[in-house]
């Protein structure tokens, strides 16, 4: 079957109607049941009023989107774009995924780590009901003093105004404190230890203008 119309470009080459089954219906053992091809418009199109526009159902894959661009493009006025639903994954990504916009996720968020055994184990990641960044590090007291300068790229991308040091002594301490923590650096003091090592997880507000902690994304 073979169908073409020429000049308008919502005349029908095959139009098929139906009030109850299919309004075209294709079957093939080897080749392609239907196929659709455009140059400018969409190859298939599909609209129903009640149900969905197009259906797809097959041993592998339902439908398969193909793209120099974009091989699958969901778009809603009012409802959700892209819906993925299935016993076992609803979504599978290779490669990077990037977000715009929130990210909500009601469940465990967890990063798949290599095991020396071959395997994975599941580390979850810590959670807050504020939006925090997070850097580590370690210094030593010089005089009963230290003073450490936040990294540019991480200072960056926070706010710089007022934030939270944990100090960890690696030794004794003797009245071991922060005595500046605002700015892009801070500032360590000993009231009687010349000499000490210590660690000191740094946690600061998000910059509202950006989402990243260090590196870059491309």
């Amino acid at each position: 079957m073979v169908g073409e119309a020429l000049g308008d470009k919502d005349a029908a080459g095959v139009l098929g109607e139906s009030d109850v089954g299919y309004g075209v219906y294709g079957t093939s053992d080897n080749g392609i049941a239907v196929r659709g091809d455009a140059e400018t418009l969409p190859g298939v199109v599909g609209e129903s009023v009640n149900a969905e526009g197009v259906l797809g159902a097959g041993a592998l894959a339902g439908i398969k989107g193909v793209g120099g661009d974009i091989g699958v493009c969901g778009q809603a006025m009012n409802g959700v774009g892209v819906v993925g639903q299935s016993q076992k994954l609803a979504g599978l990504f290779i490669g990077r995924v990037y977000v715009w916009g929130p990210f909500t996720v009601f469940g465990v968020k967890s990063a798949a780590v290599p095991h020396p055994d071959g395997s994975h184990r599941l580390l979850y990641t810590m959670e807050s009901p504020e939006s925090w960044f997070e850097d580590f590090g370690e210094a030593k007291l010089e005089n009963g003093r230290a003073k450490v300068r936040l990294d540019p790229e991480f200072a960056a991308v926070v706010k710089t105004g007022s934030y939270h040091v944990f100090v960890t002594p690696y030794s004794n301490s003797n009245g071991l404190y922060v005595s500046n923590r605002r700015g892009k650096g801070l500032k360590f003091e000993s009231s009687g230890l010349e000499r000490a090592e210590r660690g000191f997880p740094t946690v600061l507000s998000r910059n509202a203008r950006t989402s990243a902690q260090s590196g870059s994304a491309k």
